[in-house]
This record gives C-alpha cells, structure tokens and sequence, in this order.
C-alpha cells in the first residue's frame, strides 16, 4: 500500500494550482490564474481515495473473478443466456462475496483515512482520524480526543461484526480453478474493451506518479532543478 503522503504530494503535483494539469492548461488556454481550483475540496480527496484503493479491489475483485470456474458460465450459455444476464444472474452473485470484503477493506481505508484529507482537504474535511489530530494537537482537548479514538474503535468493531455475519450469509462453497485453466482469450470487439480499459488504468494509475516524478526535477515553467 502506497504511503498517504506520497498519494496526496503526487495529487498536488498532478491537479495542484501549480500542478502539471494546470500548467499545461495555462499555456494552451494563454490564462494568468490556474483553472483548476480543485486542492481543498472533495472532488480531489475522492479522486485520490479512488486511486489509492483501486488495487485493493483489483486484487480481491479480480483474482477471484479470474478463479471462477467458466463451466458455469458455460452452462448458462447453453440454455440460451446472453452477455448481460449472463453477467447479472451467474458471476455478480458468484462475485458477491469478494465484493463485500473489497468494500470493507475501502470503506476501513476511507473511514480512518488521515494523510490524504488532511493534506489535500485541510481540517474542513474532518474524518474521525483528522478531528482526533486537531482535538489532541491543536486544541490539546485531550478527553475528547480520547473519547473519539473510542468512537472510532467502536464503529469498527461494528462493521467487523456485520462483515462476519455477512459473509457467513453470502458464502458459498464454489469449484474454483487455476486462472490459468479459466482463462479465455478475448475475441472481436472484448479486444477493444480490454485495451480501452488497460489504457484508462495506465493513464489513471500512472498519471499522479508521473506528474510527481516531473515536479521532482522541475521548477513549473522555470526550468530544471538538476
């Protein structure tokens, strides 16, 4: 998991006022105030949630999707099922316990989220985690920090708790196999799909590492820093 700092340096460095975004939009616009006014709002604490949690769900999502065994598919296939019933009525319900968990790892991840809201958010965007920050270090208000950090334990037990019972609910015993063996190779128009999609990731995914990565060697429009 990437440091929240280095998340919420590199979403300034891409979408920042003296971001690479705004940079370029500047020059090509001839503007003199940037047009993006986005750091301090929740468009880009959402933005950078997104991007920080996408592996998460990629990565229980999709290596159980990868897993499910394709005769069932198959199967449904056979006694008529198109593409999207296919989808909504065989691997959705198949995907739903994996779903469940990705969600719980997110929303723990956004629930006690720091770094990221209050570098990019500032202190009128509070999570329970930042408003513990400003009540113990700021305002030295020392009880309810604590009695907030309790909240805060709490709630998780809680969900903890639901996700156990879900879980217990959703699961089901399934005959999975090596993604090796599920595997099918795309075909026709999935081509267009699958590279849209990986192209999307890439530029998504790499956009605010490489943005930070540019701002590391650069002064803006001022030239090199090496």
């Amino acid at each position: 998991v990437m440091p929240t700092v280095v998340v919420a340096a590199a979403f300034t460095a891409l979408l920042g006022r003296q971001g690479v975004v705004n940079e370029w939009l500047q020059r090509l616009l001839q503007l003199d105030q940037p047009p993006l006014e986005l750091l301090q709002t929740i468009w880009i604490i959402l933005m950078a949630h997104a991007f920080y949690n996408v592996s998460i769900i990629a990565r229980t999502v999709g290596g159980f999707w990868a897993n499910l065994n394709p005769r069932l598919r198959e199967a449904a296939a056979v006694l008529g099922a198109g593409p999207w019933p296919l989808f909504v009525r065989v691997t959705f319900p198949l995907l739903t316990p994996s779903i469940a968990a990705a969600g719980l790892l997110v929303f723990l991840f956004c629930f006690t989220s720091f770094g990221v809201v209050l570098i990019l958010g500032g202190l009128q965007f509070a999570t329970i985690e930042v408003e513990i920050y400003r009540q113990a270090i700021n305002l030295f208000n020392l009880p309810v920090a604590a009695f907030l950090s309790l909240v805060q334990m709490a709630l998780t037990f809680v969900v903890m708790a639901v996700y156990t019972q879900l879980q217990a609910r959703l699961s089901i015993p399934l005959d999975l196999q090596p993604a090796t063996r599920a595997a099918r190779r795309p075909r026709g128009r999935q081509w267009v799909w699958l590279l849209g999609g990986l192209a999307t990731m890439v530029l998504v995914l790499l956009g605010p590492l490489v943005a930070l990565a540019w701002r590391s060697v650069t002064l803006g429009g001022e030239g090199w820093t090496l």
